[in-house]
């Protein structure tokens, strides 16, 4: 399984000549805005962010090398910015933390907008949410909690479905987003 996950973090406009992106218009902040994007599986990117209206926006590049198409809303109501990971179906996933202050997904099929935002619960959550999909496609979800320790939520196989296990403490104190990678044994 191939986990494609780009971040950039920009506290000016989004864009611009140097890029081959268009500068962002409103919606999207150009303050303090952050983007995430990832890759289906033609190589098209799409390029999510966290927009005035605490909405997930997102824009999908026409064909894999040349421009976006317009800004679209992905709805939900979010406190922070998105995580992009392409799924084990090479369809673009998108995580966030909730103003509720619970993660919640959606699962973008062939990069068009059709599921609904699917939440993951937890009562826990600050910062970004770090997700990694494993060798077997399966997702881990990480995040800080309210006590400041790390928090994982995971998926396993069961036949041919992946179920969400509850989330569970990892322990530790820690005071800035959590970060992870997969190893070659998964």
């Amino acid at each position: 399984a191939l986990c494609v996950s780009t971040f950039v973090f920009c506290e000016s406009q989004v864009g611009g000549e140097n890029t081959g992106i268009p500068i962002a218009t409103n919606p999207i902040p150009f303050d303090k805005c952050s983007i995430a994007a990832g890759n289906d599986a033609e190589y098209k990117m799409t390029a999510f962010a966290w927009g005035y209206n605490n909405e997930f926006w997102y824009a999908k590049q026409k064909n894999s090398w040349g421009e976006f198409d317009e800004w679209k809303s992905a709805g939900g109501f979010f406190a922070g910015g998105p995580t992009v990971v392409r799924n084990s179906n090479n369809d673009i996933t998108v995580f966030g933390r909730g103003a509720d202050k619970k993660v919640w997904y959606k699962v973008f099929h062939d990069g068009e907008d059709q599921e609904d935002w699917v939440p993951l619960g937890g009562k826990l959550l600050s910062g970004r949410v770090t997700v990694l999909l494993d060798p077997q496609g399966l997702f881990h979800v990480f995040a800080r909690g309210k006590d400041s320790a790390v928090w994982e939520k995971r998926q396993y196989a069961n036949g041919t479905e992946a179920i969400w296990e509850e989330w569970v403490s990892l322990g530790g104190i820690i005071t800035s987003n959590v970060a992870g990678v997969v190893d070659a044994e998964g």
